[in-house]
């Protein structure tokens, strides 16, 4: 129960920013370990 209220509390907007961040780490670290090799 407290999940799902949990869940619906994070709003849309909220997620994509999530994502769009890992996203840009993620491709930060890629372009670090392509520079590495």
């Amino acid at each position: 129960m407290a999940s799902t209220q949990l869940k619906n509390g994070l709003t849309i907007p909220e997620k994509q920013r999530d994502t769009s961040n890992l996203v840009r780490s993620f491709v930060r670290y890629e372009h670090k370990q392509c520079t590495l090799n």
